[in-house]
């Protein structure tokens, strides 16, 4: 095994409500509880040094908890910005929902709004697992 296979993820922001994590050229967003426009702007910042080092593209696999929230309206409009202005720097992009309670899916229901809204310049799917979205991500 060489070193390149064995490289492991950065956490590189970690607070209650949002994770984001880098492994190679994957950037890995968590919701936990709340959607602010501080999260949006921190992926932001990291997809932009990721996609610096990585003019191949990056893919993005945001995960969303069973407990996350809503995300409001400046924070929807705040990541629809973040995703169109990932334009040419974005390989793949897909959203894991986790859970299945109502909220789960009202929260599926805001983001497919957002995708529909956005018209993303990239691939970009929808997942009930990580398992689902990691196998299209490796065959893509």
């Amino acid at each position: 095994m060489t070193g390149a296979n064995t490289s492991s993820a950065l956490v590189r922001v970690a607070t209650r409500d949002h994770v984001i994590a880098t492994w190679r050229s994957v950037m890995v967003l968590i919701f936990r509880v709340e959607t602010t426009l501080g999260a949006v702007e921190a992926s932001h910042r990291v997809f932009d040094e990721l996609s610096g080092s990585h003019p191949e593209g990056v893919f993005l696999l945001t995960i969303v908890e069973a407990d996350a929230r809503i995300p409001s309206v400046v924070a929807r409009d705040g990541m629809a910005d973040f995703l169109r202005g990932a334009a040419g720097r974005m390989s793949l992009s897909a959203v894991v929902f986790e859970g299945n309670n109502f909220r789960a899916a009202v929260v599926r229901s805001v983001v497919a709004g957002l995708a529909m809204l956005t018209n993303y310049p990239f691939p970009h799917k929808h997942f009930p697992r990580v398992e689902g979205a990691a196998a299209w991500f490796r065959t893509n």
